[in-house]
């Protein structure tokens, strides 16, 4: 039956209508503003950007952007709407709407500003940093749709919720006309200011210089409206239903609303705690009851949101033909660049004013009244008709007398996708599903749509094409024709009209009617499908202080069923499980419709709390269980520890992050400045006079000194993660330091008689090098978990790993400054000019000055270093030094704190905290969660060191780098690093700082498991088509789809895999399995960097892709082997906070429970 609703969410429910809803409407709907004006701009864009970058010279037609160039700047950002909308739909849920509102508007005025700064060389270069910003505006404005559609429903009444939220998204169609307004002005004062001739008259001055600035204006000024409400937004309180019903913070909710509504609100805290113990609130998204109870829903919403997409998009199959009916555009030989921008606007304003956005404000009215369900099957009918209408007799509408009526059709068309589904799409997700998967849902259902808008805008912009080759558009291959592209997108309507059945009607009712949140299930009904078999004995059950019914482990007499008072409690059913690594004893089963027969209603306060009890999976049926807490207890934890755990992020986290950091720092500058080092070393030690090409180092040599790093390093993450845990972290900490700043600056002074000598001298310093580096993944990794709160240690251990990032500009900025300086003190003709001259011989000091550079930073920091105390978990639970812990924390944490020499002493007498690494204990406890970290570091390391694959291609696709011998040896160094830089600052460094900042939030098993995936997604996507990249048009859809794969391999499981090792082991093998996890690693890295490379040649680059894709896929299932150790104390998750009563160690069972 139904339950009383809460005094708060009822509040909203019949709230009249108020100023609060209008700015809501006005605050959510600013994505879709600038959703809808970043569609409708970059149409006009394109054909300018087309004239700017690519008309040839003596063409008689200005120039276009090729089809895929145009596919790419187009359908990125499409793509990108879509990632947007599952990982924010997702978060939403995960972290609250407000808390993740402010990224997605900060993203699209970031991203629209930059896009249109967008640079380069060369066109494509121009391209693609074009594309890449399109990505993420896109991966902004796809986050708006769950968020603005959740938090309007949720803050709406229900009597007009449907007009509320259609009315945020009936805010594109302010977007629409706001891009034409300012699309008209701004192309009429440059063409006022800057007259210029038809193409047809004189093709170079029908393009003004400063025609460059019109799409760079248009594009940035869609950021302004939505940053003006970037504070209202931040403003915004918490929606109520996400604070009660996810958060389960009912006094907060109460406070909030109370705000919102000015009225007093009642907080009802033990009714919200009622409520989410619920067995009905508690199931998940991937669970059966889900599928029972919202499959077909989701179904429903996903395939309407599709179908309705695919023929929506497909509008740009018609436009060119409407606007030549209309005579409102003139061929483009016609006009000047700034006119035919003035020309498209007009034209496609006025036809979005008669047909798109009426359609957008009928919904708004009519929605209410008419019902959800009713208007999206009448918008789908109408599309049905109207497209067959179109298809049927095609060739009569292509004739001139009957254009016109072709437009009426179109316009029809339109009005009922917007009067229909488009918005009603939008509005049913945002309704139906619980609150606490409701922005998933509708997430999931936004994507399903975008994956529809991409088929609809390329697929069938493709399959539209003439059957005759001869006919299709430049650029374009033949596909089955306009009029049966139109016969098949009526027959998509139709099945809209289908599945829109599975859409359940949501008009006047509260959100948790609709999402089964306000009803008691049939407990006895359900429950007894999936319970358990009752064991012959019945156990001893009753209420708790709330009324929820337990077992418990005693005889209360008041408060059981006099037939049950002198029962024992059975014995057959005893077992032993394992909760949050504490072990229990189940001493009773049953099935909850037996609790229900043999209980009494609560009788308010009835004493003592009972037992733990919990419900579980049990024989693959659900029963509740009496468990035994007497058998394995919680041990309290350490007062030095403890305040480690619970203290605020202080200044003292900050410094750490630095000092631990600088080993990182020192190994990306080594790395990425190597890369340019051996391009002018080949120069320098290996030029053959006579050579038509200059010198490079021969692939062993080059092999040797990019590779004995890597043996250096993986040696020493070996030896110093073991040294760590025997020595003590702070006293090997500074050999590792004072390595890496000495062996920097010996690789820069190399010297020998010939060039084998420098390269062997060389060889054996950045040997050391790598080891001292080495050193510093287990002992950073360790220091920084040791040190850190536990609610944000994740973010600081990522953030020491992050370091690397300031490591990659660091190296390029001195390596761009450095051959800058050489060039211009220094000049020198290109290779093909003069190939001895090429190179000076003061370029042999560039590249021992930029080695060399990289000691400076670590040698700052190595005092530092040496002043930072011993961490007290080494101190406390492996020298087993109470006083020493105490009395170095209290001088970090600025607090008295106690010494607790006793509980230590108990503590190292315990059989569970003395075992070693090579024990079956360990392998009991910890085999799997090693087995883990080492084969996802492994097998991520492959994928990510692979990249030297694809570089060479990425550079020469952008225009950044030409040919070796059109440069002299200086200007070589700073071309590759200025693009080396620029790839790292587009990709990889985005992605550290993006770990950085929600790896405490969403998890590291969920960061992780995502990054495999979109590696493997994008690798693939790499591999299948590999020669369609290989062709020079495609080369842009590479550079992205490149560049991807290493953002989530940064947000990704290169994060992950340094921060968990650090967090999941005890304190005595902490630092030894970090660097065991570290060294694998590394040995994948030396795969991925010279195997791969061989086997490139040998196999082909795409079998190669394929390869590196089942890499990344492998990398998500062994992942599964990862424990997530968000948010708990170090001592929780080794099992270190266990204390053994009545049982041994070697008793424990490791499943979870």
């Amino acid at each position: 039956m139904a339950r009383e609703q809460l005094v708060v969410l009822n509040a909203l429910d019949v709230a009249k209508t108020q100023w609060y809803h209008f700015t809501t409407i006005v605050i959510a709907g600013m994505g879709f503003f600038t959703d809808a004006y970043d569609l409708f701009c970059i149409s006009l864009v394109t054909k300018l950007l087309g004239r700017i970058y690519y008309t040839k010279p003596g063409a008689p037609k200005p120039g276009t952007l090729p089809p895929n160039v145009a596919a790419a700047v187009n359908g990125v950002a499409l793509c990108g709407t879509l990632a947007g909308q599952l990982f924010f739909g997702w978060l939403g849920d995960k972290l609250g709407r407000k808390k993740v509102y402010g990224i997605t508007l900060i993203l699209m005025v970031i991203c629209s500003l930059a896009s249109g700064l967008s640079f380069g060389s060369s066109p494509n270069g121009t391209m693609a940093t074009l594309c890449f910003f399109r990505f993420w505006l896109g991966f902004g404005i796809g986050g708006d749709y769950p968020l603005s559609a959740t938090i309007m429903s949720e803050y709406a009444n229900k009597r007009t919720r449907g007009r509320f939220i259609a009315a945020v998204f009936a805010m594109q169609g302010f977007g629409i006309l706001a891009g034409g307004f300012v699309a008209l002005i701004v192309s009429s004062a440059f063409d006022h200011k800057f007259k210029a001739p038809s193409y047809h008259e004189n093709a170079a001055a029908s393009l003004p210089p400063q025609a460059d600035y019109i799409w760079r204006i248009i594009l940035m000024f869609g950021a302004i409206p939505a940053a003006l409400t970037f504070y209202w937004r931040m403003k915004m309180p918490e929606t109520a239903r996400y604070t009660a019903l996810v958060a389960k913070n009912a006094k907060l909710a109460a406070a909030d609303m109370s705000k919102v509504l000015n009225l007093e609100l009642e907080v009802e805290e033990d009714k919200v705690q009622r409520i989410a113990q619920k067995p009905a609130n508690s199931f998940g998204l991937f669970s059966k009851e889900f599928a029972k109870r919202h499959g077909l829903h989701l179904l429903g919403t996903t395939s309407t949101w599709f179908l309705l997409d695919i023929a929506f998009y497909s509008q740009n199959l018609f436009q060119k033909d409407i606007f030549s009916a209309i005579n409102w555009i003139p061929p483009a030989a016609t006009m000047n660049a700034i006119h035919e921008v003035f020309r498209i606007a007009k034209a496609q304003t006025l036809i979005a004013l008669c047909s798109t956005v009426p359609g957008y404000w009928f919904t708004v009215l009519f929605i209410d009244y008419l019902g959800r369900f009713f208007i999206q099957m009448m918008g789908f009918f109408f599309m049905t008709v109207f497209m067959f209408a179109i298809a049927i007799p095609y060739d009569h509408w292509t004739l001139k007398p009957h254009r016109i009526g072709f437009v009426a059709m179109y316009s029809l068309t339109f009005f009922f996708a917007n009067f229909g589904p488009n918005a009603t799409t939008f509005v049913v997700p945002a309704e139906i599903f619980p609150a606490r998967l409701r922005s998933t849902c509708h997430g999931i259902s936004a994507a399903a749509g975008k994956a529809g808008a991409i088929i609809g805008a390329f697929g069938f912009l493709y399959a539209a094409q003439n059957t005759d080759p001869k006919k299709t558009d430049a650029g374009y291959p033949p596909g089955i024709g306009v009029k049966w592209a139109l016969i098949v997108l009526g027959i998509i309507n139709f099945f809209g009209m289908a599945f829109t059945l599975l859409v359940p009607e949501s008009k006047g009712k509260s959100l948790e009617d609709l999402s089964g949140e306000n009803a008691d299930e049939n407990d006895d009904q359900e429950m007894q499908a999936a319970s358990a078999r009752t064991p012959p004995d019945k156990p001893y059950i009753g209420y708790d202080r709330h009324g929820d019914l337990v077992f418990i482990d005693r005889l209360l007499p008041n408060t059981l069923n006099p037939q049950m008072a002198n029962r024992p409690p059975p014995q057959s059913q005893r077992k032993e499980i394992r909760i949050s690594k504490l072990q229990y004893q189940i001493v009773a089963l049953a099935s909850y419709s037996e609790l229900r027969h043999f209980c009494h209603p609560p009788r308010g306060d009835i004493g003592p709390v009972w037992e733990n009890v919990c419900s579980f999976n049990f024989s693959k049926k659900s029963v509740f269980a009496l468990i035994n807490p007497g058998k394995i207890m919680a041990r309290e934890q350490l007062q030095v520890l403890n305040a480690l755990d619970v203290a605020k992020t202080q200044w003292y986290h900050f410094t750490a992050i630095v000092i631990a950091g600088m080993g990182f720092f020192t190994d990306a500058y080594d790395l990425f400045c190597i890369s340019l080092v051996t391009k002018l070393l080949g120069r320098i030690y290996y030029y053959q006079p006579g050579s038509d090409t200059p010198g490079a180092l021969p692939s062993n040599v080059s092999s040797a000194v990019n590779g004995v790093a890597f043996c250096g390093t993986l040696s020493g993450q070996l030896f110093f993660g073991w040294l760590g845990d025997k020595m003590g972290r702070k006293r090997v900490y500074g050999m590792t330091l004072m390595m890496m700043v000495i062996c920097s600056i010996a690789c820069g002074l190399s010297f020998g008689k010939n060039p084998t000598a420098v390269m062997s001298t060389l060889c054996f310093f950045r040997f050391w090098l790598g080891f001292g580096i080495g050193g510093d993944y287990p002992l950073s990794a360790t220091i920084m978990s040791e040190y850190a709160n536990k609610k944000t240690r994740g973010a600081f251990i990522a953030a020491v790993f992050a370091m690397q990032g300031f490591g990659i500009l660091a190296g390029g900025m001195v390596a761009i400054i450095i051959s800058a300086t050489f060039k211009a003190q220094f000049p020198a003709p290109a290779f093909e000019v003069d190939p001895a001259g090429s190179t000076v011989p003061q370029a042999d000091y560039a590249w021992r000055i930029i080695v060399m550079f990289g000691a400076i930073p670590a040698a700052l920091t190595y005092y530092w270093r040496m002043k930072m105390p011993e961490t007290a978990r080494y101190t406390a639970l492996v020298a087993k030094n109470a006083k020493q812990a105490a009395s170095d924390m209290a001088k970090v944490l600025e607090v008295e704190l106690e010494s607790e020499q006793e509980k230590i002493e108990k503590m190292s007498q315990e059989k569970g905290n003395d075992f070693g690494l090579f024990s079956t204990q360990f392998a009991r406890q910890h085999g799997l969660h090693l087995l883990g970290t080492t084969t996802t570091w492994f097998l991520l390391d492959i994928a990510f060191y692979s990249q030297n694959l694809f570089q060479k291609d990425i550079f020469s696709a952008i225009g950044w780098i030409p040919k070796a011998k059109t440069m002299n040896a200086l200007e070589e160094v700073y071309k590759i690093a200025r693009a080396q830089t620029l790839i790292a600052l587009c990709s990889t460094v985005p992605g550290y700082w993006f770990t950085v900042a929600l790896i405490d939030k969403i998890g590291r098993f969920a960061i992780q498991l995502m990054g495999f995936f979109f590696m493997t997604v994008f690798m693939f996507a790499l591999a299948i088509p590999y020669h369609h990249w290989t062709l020079p048009d495609h080369r842009i859809g590479f550079v992205v789809m490149y560049s991807l794969t290493f953002f989530f391999a940064n947000f990704g499981p290169n994060a992950t895999t340094f921060v968990v090792p650090a967090e999941i082991f005890p304190a005595r093998l902490r630092s030894t399995c970090h660097g065991i996890s570290a060294a694998s690693g590394k040995a994948g890295a030396i795969v991925g960097a010279f195997g791969f490379l061989y086997a490139a040649d040998s196999i082909g680059v795409r079998k190669t892709l394929i390869v590196l894709g089942v890499i990344n896929f492998l990398g998500m299932i062994f992942t599964f082997l990862v424990p997530e150790s968000k948010g708990k104390s170090l001592e929780e998750i080794s099992g270190e906070g266990e204390q053994e009563n009545g049982s041994t160690a070697e008793s424990r069972q490791t499943g979870s429970v």
